[in-house]
């Protein structure tokens, strides 16, 4: 069984380092991986399902750091609106610092995994909203926001094309999402 765990492992530190050295993250193939981690190349669906499972995870890992510091430094004394606002900066940051990953990740999280990106968001929802919606119409709305904010990552250069805004400066960034909390929660927003 350590056996196993070894490789497994093995694996997963291979494509972390793959990932890391990457120009182009999306282009790195199985046998690189398998060859990388002195395995073979079967044990990456044995251990992952996929290759793509194994690079999400990888890429899971390693924003893990980043991600893990956004969930701390929240203030739960600021207003839920404003809180709601600061998470949702603090994770288009989070992205654009590792943008050679986004189109992988996005892609992944958009089109294969589970819907979880969303539940980090309810708490706070729920505690603008109170009891004036139920708990579908939340998950809905956190939905809406986060895969609104995942689309225009996954295609911001259309995204330019479309509205003129370019998402890689962090002003227009910021304001976009102000904008967008703005029109689920209410209130007044400005115009980019």
């Amino acid at each position: 069984m350590m056996k196993n765990e070894e490789i497994k492992n093995r694996l997963l530190q291979a494509a972390k380092q793959l990932l890391k050295e990457a120009d182009q993250p999306e282009t790195i193939t199985a046998r690189q991986i398998a060859a990388q981690a002195n395995a073979n190349l079967a044990l990456i669906n044995y251990h992952y399902k996929s290759k793509d499972d194994l690079i999400n995870q990888a890429i899971g890992e390693i924003v893990q750091n980043t991600a893990d510091r956004w969930k701390d430094m929240m203030d739960d004394s600021l207003p839920p609106k404003e809180k709601l606002e600061k998470m949702l900066i603090a994770l288009s940051d989070m992205v654009m610092k590792y943008s050679k990953f986004t189109k992988i990740s996005i892609q992944y999280e958009l089109t294969k995994n589970q819907i979880s990106l969303p539940y980090y968001l309810i708490p706070t929802l729920k505690e603008y909203f109170q009891d004036g919606k139920s708990e579908t119409e939340l998950k809905i709305i956190a939905y809406e926001i986060v895969s609104f904010l995942q689309l225009i990552f996954l295609r911001a250069e259309e995204f330019q094309k479309y509205t003129g805004e370019n998402i890689q400066i962090k002003e227009t960034r910021d304001k976009l999402i102000r904008m967008q909390i703005s029109i689920f929660l209410g209130g007044k927003h400005h115009a980019i």
